[in-house]
């Protein structure tokens, strides 16, 4: 039962958790009855599963309340009946009663720990699940300086888990220093996998990885710290402001400045709630580029921004002529049109690697990368024309043209039609030539920029408004409308009734000991005819008997 309990507690902490994450995009949907919905059918099974447990618990806490008091009542039964010379005066009792009064508190305690025992099985068996799990071998990714090499894998097979598939088969690649190189591939053909492996993040079962000096990484999604746009970008790195101004220009966060009150001091919230999906990729990748490793992994950072904004991060980041140009970039990406620009392409399909070289080695011959370039730019042609979106940038969609212009070229020996396709993404190229981009250009190495201010912000830091408050803490006794709230919540009725309970409870105790008293002062017992006899025995141990059956069904009730 207490597994049971856990099980759906998860789950409606888990539902709970995600609808407090979402809780934008669930009002902006309308979609909060659904989600009560399903939060109300996890919520009925719990309480269910709570209230069975509450009986159980009741029954428990009944039988272990009565417990003492019975030993006490079968003990006197027994010292009285047994003989018709021995007769309970005040010495016996109450010293009796004192030594059975000190077995009472542990003895009532034994339920609750009986339960705290079977949460902490349960918990301990959770725990020593997650925790006996295989750690990743940190040294399946080696660090050696290899000359002229950034990144070499040779042989390399690599699954997520020891007992699945392998995700990535015979993967052999060597990177060299300071290039620039795109994995390409359809959905799911293991462009990110391959960005784990590098780091590490994945079983490796076979093969060799190295890569030399430090990485910075950029997923898909962005990490956002719950601080201020310049902490997530410094991430502990002392201030540079020269470095810092480039890598914000270079980044297209600018003009983000400009709109943000507080400027790069500006509070993100939690999870970076405050931020467009953009914003946060570039905040991302704004982090890494400071950081100045040697070796960049980018999961495809471009997607979550505009085609304009795109094409600013590429040239003055990425690209041979931005601040990583020095630097190896392994770049996951969908944008067809960068890939021109780049040093070498990988092809992956079906977690291998199917082709691999130059963009003109490439598209040469008719092989993988020439079919995967006919497949998207057909798919992205015909969902371009169904959807309305926005207008790319003109030189974009010029450089998609050529490269659709390049791959009729060489499928044109084997006769695929692509003329159609050409001319659905001229059509859209057409469109986004009235376009005026207010990027700047391209901006090269750190050191070889100047030093360029940045937008003060709207409001001087002392005035800028924290999302996140110091939690204030009460000092000295608790204060009264602490106890009403706790009661508001309970309901006033059933705290009432809980509290007249109580002292029934303590009546019926209070009671018994008085009955006790005045069954051992009795002036009958003086009389040994009177006090041997069935009728005055009986009276007096069904009485005291009935006193404790009364504060075990009080107990219960209050228990219930």
């Amino acid at each position: 039962m207490q597994t049971a309990l856990m099980r759906y507690k998860d789950a409606r902490l888990k539902l709970m958790n995600e609808v407090l994450s979402g809780i934008k995009v669930l009002k902006l949907y309308a979609w909060e009855k659904s989600f009560q919905k399903k939060i109300l059918e996890i919520r009925n099974k719990e309480l269910d599963i709570l209230k069975r447990y509450g009986y159980l618990q009741a029954f428990s806490t009944f039988s272990f309340t009565c417990a003492p008091f019975l030993v006490t009542l079968a003990s006197f039964a027994t010292y009285v009946l047994i003989s018709d010379e021995n007769y309970l005066d005040a010495q016996k009792a109450f010293v009796s009663l004192s030594l059975f009064n000190i077995l009472r508190f542990p003895i009532n305690l034994l339920p609750m720990m009986i339960s705290y025992v079977i949460q902490l099985n349960v918990s301990i068996t959770r725990l020593s699940k997650f925790l006996k799990n295989g750690d990743l071998d940190p040294d399946s990714v080696q660090h050696r300086p290899l000359e002229g090499v950034a990144i070499k894998v040779e042989g390399g097979t690599f699954s997520w888990d020891k007992e699945l598939q392998p995700a990535l088969k015979d993967i052999d690649l060597e990177i060299k220093d300071g290039t620039l190189v795109a994995v390409v591939g359809t959905v799911g053909a293991g462009k990110s996998s391959l960005i784990s492996a590098f780091l590490g993040e994945m079983e490796k079962l076979n093969g060799n990885v190295n890569i030399k000096g430090s990485i910075a990484y950029v997923p898909q999604q962005a990490w956002i710290q719950n601080a201020t746009v310049r902490d997530n970008i410094l991430f502990g790195k002392e201030m540079d402001q020269c470095k810092y101004n480039n890598v914000v220009e270079a980044c297209a966060l600018k003009s983000d400045f400009e709109i943000l009150t507080g400027g790069d001091l500006t509070e993100i919230g939690e999870k970076g709630i405050n931020l467009s999906g953009g914003q946060k990729q570039r905040v991302s990748l704004a982090r890494a580029v400071y950081n100045n490793a040697d070796v960049y992994m980018l999961d495809d950072p471009l997607s979550a921004v505009d085609s304009h904004v795109g094409k600013h991060i590429f040239k003055n980041v990425v690209g041979r002529e931005g601040l990583l140009q020095h630097k190896t970039r392994v770049l996951v990406t969908h944008g067809i049109h960068w890939l021109p620009m780049v040093d070498t392409v990988v092809v992956m399909s079906d977690g291998v690697i199917s082709e691999m070289g130059s963009y003109e080695e490439l598209m040469s011959h008719e092989g993988p990368f020439a079919q995967f370039l006919k497949a998207y730019l057909t798919q992205k042609a015909e969902t371009e024309d169904d959807e309305e979106e926005e207008e790319e940038d003109p030189e974009i969609q010029q450089m998609k043209s050529k490269i659709l212009e390049r791959l009729e070229s060489v499928t044109s020996d084997t006769g695929t039609a692509t003329s159609g396709d050409e001319s659905k993404v001229r059509k859209r190229s057409s469109k986004g030539h009235s376009k005026k981009t207010a990027l700047s250009r391209g901006i090269s190495t750190f050191d070889a920029l100047e030093c360029k201010p940045l937008p003060s912000p709207k409001k001087d830091k002392k005035e800028v408004e924290k999302l996140i408050e110091d939690e204030k803490r009460e000092k000295g006794k608790v204060a009264w409308k602490v106890f009403m709230m706790y009661l508001r919540a309970i309901g006033l009725g059933a705290a009432f009734w809980i509290f007249i309970l109580y002292l029934l409870y303590q009546g019926a105790s209070i009671a018994s000991n008085i009955w006790l008293s005045q069954w051992t002062d009795d002036k009958e017992l003086q009389d040994r005819s009177k006090a041997n006899t069935t009728e005055y025995k009986n009276r007096n141990m069904m009485f005291h008997g009935g006193l404790g059956i009364v504060q075990g069904e009080y107990s219960t009730e209050i228990e219930i």
